[in-house]
């Protein structure tokens, strides 16, 4: 059992989690159930992972780094 409970919001439900799904393809993970009990700080690390992994000119091999080291 998870130390911090999952929260996982029907579709439509959260703003936050429907952004995060958004980003996801449609489904949340475990790590976006346990982040969306603080709203504002899912929707920022999601903000982060969009910039590291969307909205950014990095080359392939260097932004794989950056998601392995965070």
């Amino acid at each position: 059992m998870p130390r911090v409970p999952h929260i996982f919001p029907e579709p439509g439900q959260s703003d936050v989690a429907d952004k995060i799904r958004e980003r996801r393809g449609g489904e949340l993970i475990d790590l976006d159930g346990a982040m969306l009990n603080a709203p504002a700080l899912a929707l920022g690390l999601n903000a982060v992972g969009e910039g590291v992994r969307v909205q950014n000119s990095l080359k392939a091999d260097m932004r794989e780094m950056i998601v392995s080291v965070t």
